[in-house]
């Protein structure tokens, strides 16, 4: 059996959507756009700021595409369901922290087994 190829993509909320809530999902190495989704799950994840990113918004009080998440995307799961009944929410705010936090002890998360990024914005690990 032939062994499945994995995707490692980039992974942001797109700020265009002023209604509902939408992620951008791109190729983690080059950031080309592959496409948009209300909710995704990831794979062996890793949480990224860019500090310069971060210090423009912070400079300019105006948002910009500075951080989002990378992982393997997942095509099939039922790890989503656990994730939102047993995982933790993470955030991210510029103003507040240097990097993606744990919601509820705003102790920084760098990586994770699994993601869920949901419809709602909430994310899950």
């Amino acid at each position: 059996m032939k062994e499945m190829q994995r995707l490692r993509v980039y992974v942001y909320r797109n700020l265009h959507f002023k209604n509902r809530v939408v992620w951008s999902v791109c190729k983690a190495h080059t950031r080309e756009l592959l496409f948009h989704t209300p909710d995704i799950i990831l794979s062996d994840v890793k949480f990224k700021v860019s500090e310069a990113g971060r210090q423009r918004v912070i400079d300019e009080q105006r948002k910009n595409v500075h951080a989002g998440v990378e992982g393997d995307l997942v095509i099939m799961s039922g790890v989503w369901m656990d994730l939102i009944q047993y995982g933790n929410k993470v955030t991210y705010n510029p103003y507040k922290y240097e990097t993606f936090v744990y919601r509820a002890t705003e102790h920084p998360i760098e990586s994770s087994e699994h993601c869920y990024l949901s419809g709602s914005g909430d994310v899950y690990v």
